[in-house]
């Protein structure tokens, strides 16, 4: 018996039962050779624009590339950096080993680009740095490699190593100011002051006089910063006695207390703050008396002048003015 569920009055048509899966296999089929016709356009324009050469996404792309000119440090660094995405430190190594043997010897800064991303690789992924580091001293400029080792091992977080690597360059090379400075700064950021102060009594018996003056200056400035703010002034103040005509000496002097001891001034109790002006006043006088050249003097009164805008008042000004004048008319 039939039934009309539907009230239709009329017999139900027969219905055909449909294999969904064959539905959706059918559609993919007529999708496939279009999304297939699609990506084979889209890889055609990549090489007729040479889009490919500005963005290679495969090795096909970049040996291409290294086949066209293959003394670009920049190209073999790219292709290592695509291999390591990829988590093959394998194959990144052997495209760096590649690329050394490629890019010429004339090509200094491109060779030294390499090495530095090869060290960045295997400190950062690797096993072999130390290998790497002491063969790319033999084909770089040892102290050079000695900086960009160290600071490779400090951003990365490897204290022993960087410390390591510091203190050996420094045997080597005692008049490499930069790496005393990079190893200076680090112990300060590590809260290691006792560290940077041996340092600095090391550095008064390897280096020349010139070397450690500067180095002296880059510790006082340090101290400012990270350490103990008078220390870092009777530093300077000891600096001075012996060089008392180095502007830049005196500019550093000034720039770091202003910015050190006057710092929080508004929050200061008004002792401190008293004494710190007075301190500072105290130094600007003196270099005004120096008898420096008017181009430096120049300077000298423009600070000053700066500062008593800044903290002091229309009397503080005034006395700035005043001695610049007899300045002027010391001249004659």
């Amino acid at each position: 018996m039939n039934i009309d569920w539907l009230g239709t009055g009329s017999k139900p048509k027969k219905v055909k039962i449909v294999d969904t899966k064959t539905v959706i296999s059918k559609t993919k089929r007529k999708k496939k050779p279009r999304a297939r016709e699609k990506e084979i356009r889209k890889i055609e324009n990549k090489y007729v624009n040479g889009s490919w050469k500005e963005n290679p996404e495969s090795p096909w792309d970049f040996e291409r590339l290294l086949v066209e000119n293959n003394k670009l440090a920049e190209t073999w660094i790219r292709y290592m950096a695509y291999h390591l995405n990829n988590s093959n430190l394998k194959l990144a190594r052997e495209v760096a080993e590649r690329g050394i043997k490629a890019i010429t010897i004339n090509d200094l800064q491109g060779r030294m680009n390499l090495w530095i991303a090869y060290l960045n690789m295997e400190v950062k992924y690797g096993d072999n740095a130390k290998d790497v580091f002491k063969r790319s001293i033999n084909c770089n400029d040892p102290a050079t490699m000695y900086i960009k080792m160290f600071r490779i091992y400090s951003k990365c977080g490897k204290a022993e190593l960087a410390m390591e690597t510091a203190n050996e360059g420094i045997s080597k090379f005692p008049d490499l100011n930069e790496l005393w400075i990079d190893l200076l700064k680090f112990y300060y950021k590590e809260g290691k002051a006792d560290c940077a102060k041996e340092l600095h009594k090391k550095a008064s018996q390897r280096c020349s006089k010139r070397e450690f003056c500067y180095i002296t200056s880059q510790i006082a400035l340090l101290e400012y910063k990270y350490g103990d703010p008078n220390s870092g002034q009777d530093m300077f103040e000891k600096l001075l006695d012996e060089n008392a005509k180095r502007m830049d000496f005196w500019q550093q002097y000034i720039d770091a207390h202003i910015k050190y001891k006057l710092k929080n001034f508004d929050n200061m109790e008004k002792s401190k703050r008293t004494e710190s002006m007075e301190q500072l006043r105290n130094i600007f006088k003196r270099a005004t008396y120096l008898g420096l050249k008017p181009k430096k003097m120049k300077i000298i009164f423009a600070k000053w002048l700066s500062f008593e805008t800044d903290y002091g008042d229309a009397k503080s000004q005034a006395t700035v003015r005043e001695r610049a004048r007899q300045y002027v008319e010391s001249l004659g």
